[in-house]
């Protein structure tokens, strides 16, 4: 039962959890927050990796957002370039 003094309506499970869940590959491991995307498939043989995984050295969700975010632009760019390259090209035919 809610409390007649909560203004605020009760909460599912699912929104407690969305509520708690942290933004777009980062992760929080001992206190530290970390950068971890996936490569795409396509573009492991150039990048040579499977995840791009990174300490963003700090505790504080703000700042981990603001280099977590451009860490993915920088990202976001690498995979561009790795997919005009010309073998990326060939295996897309294939």
């Amino acid at each position: 039962m809610s409390n007649a003094n909560d203004p605020s309506p009760p909460q599912t499970k699912r929104q407690e959890a969305a509520a708690k869940r942290l933004p777009r590959h980062i992760q929080l491991r001992g206190g530290i927050y970390y950068y971890r995307r996936n490569v795409p498939a396509d573009v492991v043989p150039i990048a040579k990796t499977r995840v791009w995984k990174e300490s963003l050295k700090t505790s504080e969700l703000r700042k981990a957002e603001i280099e977590a975010r451009r860490l993915g632009h920088e990202h976001d760019e690498l995979i561009r370039e790795y997919r005009q390259q010309p073998e990326i090209d060939r295996r897309l035919r294939e």
